[in-house]
């Protein structure tokens, strides 16, 4: 009877934006350190390091070696 509600679309060009803008591990703004792996993803290097050192990088991320 009553009509779902439909989930909101994601703007292209805000998701765009986002994956040059934040990082792709902790998803908080890009501050100088940065990294980039083979794939174009970029991270902060403070969270990619501190992901390494405590063993609990996301399977997404699994290529990625100290």
């Amino acid at each position: 009877m009553y009509a779902d509600k439909k989930p909101d679309k994601v703007d292209q060009n805000e998701q765009r934006l986002s994956k040059w803008l934040n990082c792709a591990l902790s998803n908080e703004p890009l501050k100088r350190p940065i990294v980039v792996d083979y794939l174009g993803n970029v991270f902060n290097k403070q969270a990619l390091v501190e992901s390494l050192l405590n063993k609990n990088v996301p399977k997404a991320f699994g290529y990625i070696k100290g």
